[in-house]
């Protein structure tokens, strides 16, 4: 039909040079959403904090790995407040 698609999924050079993704903001603002609902304490959020820096893990592993809260507490807070806002 006209089409001149040319897609080669070994290639492994692109235009623009690689740039890693900038570091998301939902961490702290998750983090802040749990606090302000009860679900943490501000030393066990700076806690978790510490202990994504060290992992180098997403925040909410932190904060399931380490005990500090569970997925449905997250979910529910995310719920109540699914924008951030």
């Amino acid at each position: 039909m006209g089409f001149d698609f040319n897609f080669d999924p070994f290639q492994v050079s692109y235009e623009q040079p690689y740039q890693p993704a900038p570091k998301a903001t939902s961490g702290p603002i998750l983090g802040a959403l749990l606090v302000e609902s009860g679900v943490l304490t501000q030393e066990q959020l700076d806690e978790a904090l510490a202990a994504q820096t060290t992992k180098t893990c997403p925040l909410v592993q932190a904060l399931i790995e380490g005990g500090f809260c569970t997925n449905d507490q997250i979910n529910t807070a995310l719920t109540v407040r699914p924008n951030y806002s």
